[in-house]
């Protein structure tokens, strides 16, 4: 464990330890320069946490670009039991959250999980929930 995360301090570290040849860090920038200055042949590396940190802040980024897209593509069914049941439900959660009611009351209320009032809650438009037969869309995140 080094003292601090100041460049010169790491930088220094490194020098004593002139083998190292591959260094797993995270995204820091005073790090990079350390590496830099303090083992310049050394290959860098992201920690596996970053990485995946950082392809799926991507992969999220990316779903939210082109939901529209996708959405006129592969429009699901706007009919039928499931369709209503899921509109129905969306137009309750959004009139008590209209009212004040909070989402744990609202799930009591209408004898609903919390994540499913919360999924409903986060979406604009009931439209959006809307699922046909064998698709399995996770709505986490409004859509534009």
């Amino acid at each position: 464990m080094l003292a601090d995360r100041r460049v010169s301090t790491t930088a220094a570290w490194l020098r004593v330890h002139p083998g190292i040849r591959i260094v797993c860090r995270d995204g820091s920038a005073a790090y990079a320069e350390a590496i830099n200055r303090g083992a310049e042949h050394a290959r860098q590396v992201s920690d596996r946490w970053h990485l995946w940190k950082g392809l799926s802040e991507a992969v999220l980024k990316e779903v939210a670009t082109h939901s529209g897209c996708w959405a006129e593509a592969n429009l699901p069914p706007r009919e039928g039991k499931r369709a209503a049941t899921t509109s129905e439900r969306w137009q309750h959660v959004h009139d008590l959250l209209d009212r004040g009611v909070g989402l744990g009351d609202c799930a009591r209320r209408l004898n609903l999980s919390l994540n499913t009032v919360k999924r409903y809650a986060r979406i604009s438009q009931p439209e959006r929930l809307v699922r046909g037969p064998g698709l399995s869309v996770h709505a986490g995140r409004p859509l534009p």
